[in-house]
């Protein structure tokens, strides 16, 4: 990555290349300048010259002029001014100018922005969202949160017109403007990843030595009793760290129950039905059967039958979703292993690893889609730094994974 990911996922400029080439994750919006504000009587080139700020067009009345030839203008009251920067550079020259952000999308309507008590912070939208597919007004984030949307950006070029009956999707960056308490509740919705704000979130870092200890006793619980009899299991383990927890007031219980993914629960509990029905109706010998005859029937050297397996499981999360694969995967496993005497946890470490670094699209994993949008991102650039990640984790797999789970282990 660090030799070649430069050459092969050159920076684009968003906004059809009027911005710095440079700049990462820009936004574009606009403000307009009060009766009062500093910028009154000053050129453009002068207001802009001691910012990182990006001016793409002056609005004077019905007229918009480009920055080529408003550079010398100087600016009058009610002039609007679209522009681009990072959040926190916008934050900050709105508090040195006294200027106004023209507008925000509040549900279903536009209204002045405020932002001597609101922060400004960027959203991500994240898969399985359930702003998956409505519109921005339709969302009602005002009024559950408190949030107004200044600007979407999506595949790295950012929408400030017409963006109240935009539809969002998974990956979309949205850059918005609340106080401190709806961007808590915004972010406790987990409909959102907010990965940037003025102000850095508030941790309860007096907290942090307690979990770490509670996380390294029950590794090392279950690493010291692993094979003995009578001693509690891993997942009682789990539990009683999860307790210790909640007693000391590290996490809320409602924060811990919010933390848990009912996708991935459903996900496991599908997982049980689907393997009978699997078993049940033979697709389980007729996959295995597949698969030998595609390598070379079961008398195949069992390296290279991992290999092929792993391989199987990164081309169908290419396509598919990580968690799917690994649960449709899971009793053809099973019966592989039956079929070949091959180490069954050597195979279900493959679909482990297989489902979980496959870089060669954004379906591949969930952070794949998320940095999609502020990367800008493009199918073409999956492939191409992608594609090569795989075979190197296909061969790291290959080598490494007989290392630690042998192949000819219990079955």
């Amino acid at each position: 990555i660090l030799a070649f990911s430069r050459r092969l996922l050159p920076e684009r400029s968003s906004l059809s290349g009027m911005a710095h080439p440079e700049r990462k994750a820009a936004f574009v919006t606009e403000i307009v300048v009060p009766e009062g504000s500093p910028l009154v009587g000053r050129t453009v080139s002068e207001v802009f010259s001691d910012t990182d700020l990006t001016i793409l067009e002056l609005v004077r009345g019905e007229e918009i002029i480009l920055p080529a030839s408003a550079g010398e203008l100087a600016l009058l009251i009610d002039d609007a001014l679209i522009i681009e920067g990072r959040p926190q550079e916008i934050d900050s020259f709105l508090t040195k100018s006294q200027a106004d952000l023209a507008s925000v999308v509040e549900d279903d309507t536009r209204v002045p922005m405020k932002t001597i008590e609101m922060k400004l912070a960027e959203a991500v939208v994240l898969p399985d969202s359930p702003f998956e597919g409505r519109t921005v007004s339709g969302l009602r984030l005002n009024a559950h949160y408190g949030v107004k949307v200044m600007a979407v950006q999506r595949h790295g070029r950012q929408h400030l017109y017409h963006i109240r009956r935009m539809r969002v999707h998974a990956g979309d960056v949205l850059l918005i403007q609340a106080d401190d308490a709806g961007l808590n509740e915004l972010r406790e919705s987990e409909a959102v990843l907010v990965v940037e704000e003025v102000d850095q979130t508030r941790v309860n870092k007096r907290k942090a030595p307690l979990v770490v200890l509670t996380l390294i006793g029950v590794v090392a619980a279950a690493a010291l009793t692993s094979g003995m009899a009578g001693v509690p299991s891993l997942a009682h383990l789990a539990i009683i760290g999860v307790a210790l927890v909640l007693v000391t007031r590290c996490i809320r219980v409602d924060e811990a129950l919010r933390s848990l993914d009912t996708t991935v629960l459903l996900l496991l509990a599908a997982a049980i039905p689907l393997a009978g029905a699997i078993q049940q109706t033979g697709l389980d010998e007729k996959a295995v059967s597949g698969i030998l005859a595609l390598v070379g029937g079961g008398d195949i050297n069992p390296y290279v039958l991992l290999s092929a397996f792993y391989l199987l499981t990164s081309v169908l999360t290419t396509f598919l979703s990580n968690s799917a694969v690994a649960v449709l995967l899971f009793p053809i496993a099973m019966k592989l292993a039956m079929a070949t005497g091959i180490n069954h946890e050597s195979l279900l470490v493959a679909i482990c690893f297989g489902a979980s670094a496959s870089f060669a699209s954004p379906l591949g994993y969930q952070t794949n889609l998320i940095v999609m949008g502020p990367g800008g991102y493009t199918f073409r650039d999956y492939l191409k730094i992608g594609l090569p990640l795989n075979f190197l984790m296909w061969a790291a797999a290959t080598v490494f994974i007989p290392v630690f789970w042998p192949l000819k282990g219990a079955a």
